[in-house]
């Protein structure tokens, strides 16, 4: 096979190749920047799927705006703590929890009855004290002084709820979980919107340390431009990585691929690339790296590149 052909051969396997890595690269991107600006998009899954009685399971979202929602929501006194220790939040969750109502509809007060006095009855209202000193409505008591028999007192529970929020916090040192727990009642109108503050007892939070960074086998495909002497477009595959996963690349070893430019065909090699993606917001794998290669014209064309790996 002479030459002519080989490239020939080139030209229409790097086209296509070509084609095929953008459609795969540029609509997931597309998709996720258009949701940026979808004003209704779904930020995460609401459905609790129940295992039994106090146990219940929730779908952990990965999703920057509702992350940042969660951050602003956090108590002052948190968020100055993770301030002073140089840290980032990185993960935040949330449980309420709610207690089983009982109580009966009338609330702290006398009652007589001018027909029948059995039916009198004087309720009170028990408050329990919070950790901040502040009082929630608990429980209620109820006597009927003139029920006959030993069953003048009823008792019951108010309906309230339990909130907890879970912050981790990160630095190159260590790692903090912050706890904020309190409980909200809707019973009296003067209560609805407070939070009462309860005492934490312990707090239990076990996080699998970050995998060793490891130099690895790890052949991926990657799209992108080449620029130097020439301008083209191009698809590269390389062969070893090194990071902490597969996915999670800082270096990226032995590439080679094949471009298309309006009039030329490209092979060129790479010797190492690095990612300098991770700290953009929509690139967390965008590589650079010198690359030395010949166009269809058996010439030498070299300089830099730029690559999204797939």
């Amino acid at each position: 096979m002479n030459f002519e052909k080989i490239w020939l051969s080139v030209k229409t396997l790097s086209t296509i190749a070509i084609i095929t890595g953008i459609i795969v690269i540029a609509v997931p991107i597309f998709n996720r920047v258009m949701g940026l600006f979808d004003k209704k998009e779904q930020l995460y899954n609401e459905q609790i799927i129940k295992i039994s009685e106090g146990l219940v399971s929730q779908r952990v979202e990965i999703n920057e705006k509702l992350l940042q929602a969660q951050i602003d929501g956090l108590n002052k006194a948190i968020l100055a703590m993770v301030k002073d220790r140089d840290q980032t939040i990185v993960q935040v969750g949330k449980i309420v929890a709610e207690l089983k109502q009982d109580f009966s509809e009338q609330i702290g007060h006398v009652y007589k009855d001018v027909n029948d006095s059995s039916k009198d009855y004087e309720e009170v209202v028990i408050n329990k004290t919070v950790a901040d000193g502040s009082e929630i409505p608990w429980s209620w008591a109820m006597y009927s002084p003139n029920i006959k028999g030993e069953n003048k007192w009823t008792t019951g529970t108010y309906p309230m709820k339990i909130h907890t929020k879970i912050a981790i916090g990160e630095n190159e040192d260590r790692s903090d979980a912050y706890v904020e727990a309190f409980l909200t009642s809707e019973i009296f109108k003067k209560d609805k919107g407070k939070k009462f503050p309860i005492d934490i007892g312990s707090v239990e939070w076990v996080k699998k340390p970050p995998k060793e960074k490891s130099f690895m086998f790890n052949p991926r495909l990657s799209l992108g431009v080449n620029i130097g002497n020439d301008i083209f477009a191009s698809i590269e595959t390389s062969l070893f990585s090194y990071g902490r996963t597969s996915g999670d690349m800082d270096w990226r070893f032995i590439g080679a691929g094949i471009g298309a430019s309006s009039d030329q065909q490209y092979i060129f090699f790479t010797p190492i690339e690095y990612n300098i993606g991770k700290p953009l917001p929509f690139m967390e794998n965008l590589f650079v790296s010198p690359y030395v290669g010949i166009n269809s014209d058996r010439e030498n064309v070299y300089g830099a590149q730029i690559q999204i790996p797939f």
